[in-house]
């Protein structure tokens, strides 16, 4: 997941550093405030079906954002990815119910986009996908 600098509109990648040290690369912009400022912004969601957590993330102005998990029945992580103003965006992973991952990708405007990659429950490479803004333009089966 990426923010966008406020001062230049450069794409910062590493929003997981320290919220202090954090600095545009593109024009220097002390982007810690942004990211507080963002963060502020964002409103904690968890939806529960008979007491068993199934879906957690964030909302911003009514509208998906930051990270999302959807769970199992049994709590294993089902799905998780990021959203951008209700839409999705960044890395996207999928995983069985035994908590295997189950597919890889990415997302840009809501649009798959680049290689996602399918496993089988055991880790294996299943197969590949390469996508571009949505469009899909090849597709490699690794095991049958």
């Amino acid at each position: 997941m990426y923010l966008t600098c406020p001062s230049c509109g450069h794409k910062i990648n590493n929003i997981g550093a320290s919220v202090a040290s954090v600095n545009c690369a593109s024009c220097g912009y002390p982007v810690h405030s942004h990211l507080r400022d963002y963060f502020s912004q964002l409103k904690p969601y968890k939806h529960f079906r008979n007491d068993v957590l199934v879906e957690e993330g964030f909302y911003k102005n009514s509208k998906k954002e930051f990270m999302w998990k959807t769970y199992h029945s049994n709590g294993q992580v089902a799905q998780m990815g990021g959203y951008k103003d209700g839409i999705e965006e960044a890395e996207w992973k999928s995983f069985y119910d035994n908590g295997e991952l189950e597919n890889i990708g990415f997302y840009v405007n809501g649009n798959k986009h680049g290689d996602w990659r399918h496993y089988f429950h055991n880790g294996d490479l299943l197969s590949t996908e390469i996508y571009e803004n949505g469009k899909l333009l090849d597709f490699r089966l690794s095991k049958y």
